[in-house]
């Protein structure tokens, strides 16, 4: 799915997303595999048990904003759909047949009008759900990454200057760290020093030998280690209790030309694929 640029994530969760313009709501998607065969009028049914509260709901094709129903008209060979309108906005519950999944839309309105005819249309045309077990690739803001198949985007927090995305699939957790400007977050540190304060980790456990080096970076450190995990909240736990341990590889690196910081780290509490590691860093980059 492609969104307009100034649009910015605000819920990113296992199958659905929000994102805003200006930190006002603008749109909104939730996806689900289908569990049963799909009928138009049955879901048409369970929308207005489900939505029939709104304020102004209404489904008629006479009630439906003219951009809207112009830009499902561009989607028609590949989806089903079911528009409907409210008094904030309007949207679509749209199926493809020939994947069976459905995917629930929802513009909201801006000045009491819904988004343009294209920007709807261009969010709609680029609407797909990967098969189960597939990389997917994810960008956001300045950063592009392609997670390992079975990997899914689960949790995710934004700040100024620093955004974490975190993967998982199984008892495997991919995180990835971005930071910028880079020269500010270092105050002169050594990027290995800046490491060990910010992770940390023993200076020794770190190493410039890196076996696949990712596109532009500059300066790089990795490492391997094992962390006991606290068992009740954050109270910590000695080292040699038989408790809860996880293992630990990852990557930090400067982005050439680009004054930021890019880390990449792998927890599992089984062996850590190595290969999942190095072909996520493979896939990150600034663009």
């Amino acid at each position: 799915m492609h969104i307009p640029a100034q649009w910015t994530p605000t819920a990113i969760e296992h199958t659905f997303l929000s994102f805003s313009d200006t930190d006002l709501p603008v749109f909104d998607v939730k996806w689900a595999c289908d569990k049963r065969p799909f009928q138009l009028e049955k879901e048409r049914r369970i929308m207005h048990k489900r939505f029939g509260d709104a304020e102004g709901f209404r489904t008629g094709a006479e009630s439906i904003p003219l951009p809207l129903t112009q830009a499902l008209r561009q989607v028609q060979d590949r989806f089903s759909h079911l528009p409907f309108a409210h008094a904030t906005g309007c949207g679509a519950l749209l199926h493809s047949d020939s994947g069976g999944y459905t995917v629930l839309v929802q513009f909201h309105n801006r000045e009491d009008k819904p988004p343009c005819a294209d920007t709807m249309t261009g969010i709609l045309r680029s609407l797909s759900l990967a098969p189960s077990g597939t990389p997917v690739t994810t960008r956001i803001y300045d950063l592009a990454c392609t997670a390992p198949a079975g990997y899914e985007l689960r949790s995710f927090v934004f700040h100024p200057g620093h955004f974490w995305l975190e993967f998982r699939r199984a008892g495997a957790t991919l995180a990835i760290d971005r930071y910028a400007p880079a020269n500010v977050l270092l105050n002169g540190l050594p990027l290995r020093h800046w490491v060990t304060r910010h992770y940390g980790l023993p200076i020794e456990e770190l190493s410039s030998d890196v076996p696949c080096k990712p596109a532009a970076a500059g300066d790089i450190v990795r490492w391997t280690t094992d962390r006991c995990r606290p068992l009740l909240g954050r109270v910590p736990i000695v080292r040699s209790f038989r408790g809860v341990r996880q293992h630990e590889a990852g990557a930090a690196w400067l982005v050439e030309h680009e004054n930021k910081l890019l880390s990449v780290r792998m927890r599992d509490s089984g062996t850590v694929f190595y290969d999942d590691l190095t072909a996520l860093c493979s896939t990150v980059e600034i663009i």
